[in-house]
């Protein structure tokens, strides 16, 4: 699908289309180039939850930027922001943004957000985003020691059901104001061993989320309704 949208002199005569599912693997590798260690699944999730939106620019057959986002309950979230190298600042990155924000914009959606590490806040700053907060990631090594160590499941903690999603979406939309629906459900469609409740009583009052890739396993969403570190602990 070709938009149409040929760049001017800036862009070097590259135009944007959707990105495709064919995509993904060049666009992995340019993400990756700059040292990321992403893996395909993570985009192939992307276009599961939104087909629609992601954009690459592309000159001839070749790609030289892309855009991930996922549009859910009038939210953008963005994921990877790439130029090919040697065809940085030359606008390419400027058109994509450009074009994206007219696009969210035309669907309705209110909120877009970026997690950016610093060296790309002023990139972002330029395109009018604002720094919310800024926030620290954690990663542990685990070893046989520390999975032997938790205690088996029990009393508060129990398997969320199939059948729990709506539950799941009121309390994550009441505590974010975002409505994450697609997200959620394309998660706990693909690891539904891993979403776990946290119940009083028979009254959902948070739940924690995760995924595996052979590089490294992510937490989240973990939402809390009254937040509590021994809660918060015992679900980690």
């Amino acid at each position: 699908m070709i938009w149409g949208e040929r760049m001017d002199q800036h862009g070097h005569g590259a135009q944007l289309r959707r990105m495709e599912r064919g995509d993904l693997q060049t666009v992995l590798d340019l993400i990756n180039i700059e040292g990321w260690d992403y893996y395909i699944s993570e985009l192939e999730r992307m276009i599961a939850v939104d087909p629609e939106n992601s954009v690459i620019a592309c000159s001839g057959n070749m790609i030289v930027g892309a855009i991930t986002v996922a549009v859910s309950g009038g939210r953008c979230v963005l994921g990877h922001v790439v130029v090919r190298n040697g065809w940085r600042n030359k606008g390419i990155g400027r058109i994509m943004m450009d074009h994206l924000a007219k696009k969210m914009d035309s669907q309705g959606v209110g909120v877009m957000e970026a997690f950016a590490v610093k060296a790309a806040v002023a990139f972002y700053k330029r395109h009018g985003y604002q720094t919310i907060e800024e926030i620290d990631t954690y990663d542990r090594v685990l070893t046989d020691q520390d999975v032997l160590g938790v205690p088996e499941e029990g009393g508060r903690i129990a398997p969320i059901e199939k059948g729990s999603l709506d539950n799941i979406c009121r309390l994550d939309r009441t505590i974010t104001g975002f409505d994450r629906k697609d997200f959620l459900n394309q998660l706990m469609g693909e690891f539904p061993a891993m979403a776990k409740g946290l119940f009083e009583d028979t009254e959902m009052a948070g739940f924690i989320l995760a995924r595996t890739n052979p590089i490294m396993n992510d937490i989240g969403p973990w939402v809390m309704e009254r937040p509590d570190l021994d809660d918060g602990i015992m679900m980690l």
